[in-house]
């Protein structure tokens, strides 16, 4: 029983399977009963100059990633509780 912290550059992780290399696999043998994902970066400047680039990498990071790390999660929480309750905010 306890916490455990997992700590990944979602710069780094493009693919599911990359993220059942980097997050799921260090999840073996614990039982998950809460999770809190928190994915974020952010760009300086006026929001009206980021180039297209600069957009995407950051909807990718501060979106995408938490809804692609609950599909990790979700499947262990259901086996555990049968129903769950996903929330997502930024």
């Amino acid at each position: 029983s306890g916490t455990l912290a997992i700590v990944a550059d979602f710069s780094e992780i493009y693919t599911m399977e990359d993220y059942k290399k980097k997050i799921g696999d260090k999840l073996e043998g614990y039982d998950i009963g809460v999770v809190v994902l928190n994915a974020g970066m952010g760009l300086m400047g006026p929001f009206v100059e980021l180039t297209d680039k600069e957009a995407e990498r950051l909807y990718t990071i501060n979106s995408s990633h938490v809804f692609f790390c609950a599909k990790i999660f979700a499947p262990m929480l259901v086996a555990r509780y049968k129903k769950i309750r996903l929330d997502q905010g930024s």
